[in-house]
């Protein structure tokens, strides 16, 4: 509430829409009256970053999403790679080749994660 009624403040500010959960500011400005950059400057002040258009908020919301996703489908790749191998030990492998076999994965598994 304190982020709208500091941003209604400025001259040709229209509306305010605030979303907490996913830090996003909406700002409905007459431009004639008020400068992009004044605007971007006073959301910036008040903790937030500022996406210049839609279209690069789409984008950044877009390549996160394909990050989530690419991460979830390695770990259930790798997951169901250790049910099988691991617990079951379907290929008689002696423990110290399914020692190797763990950490093997893992380290896989945190590269992959942590690019």
């Amino acid at each position: 509430m304190s982020v709208e009624i500091a941003l209604k403040r400025y001259p040709g500010v229209k509306s305010v829409l605030v979303n907490l959960v996913h830090d996003i500011v909406l700002i409905e400005a007459d431009t004639s009256q008020i400068k992009r950059e004044e605007l971007a400057k006073a959301v910036e002040k008040l903790g937030y970053s500022v996406s210049a258009t839609e279209v690069q908020q789409y984008k950044s919301d877009e390549d996160l999403f394909m990050l989530i996703k690419q991460r979830g489908t390695i770990g259930m790749v790798v997951s169901i790679i250790d049910l099988l191998v691991d617990p079951l030990n379907l290929f008689g492998l002696p423990a110290q080749s399914r020692s190797w076999f763990i950490l093997a994965k893992w380290r896989l598994c945190l590269g992959l994660l942590l690019k």
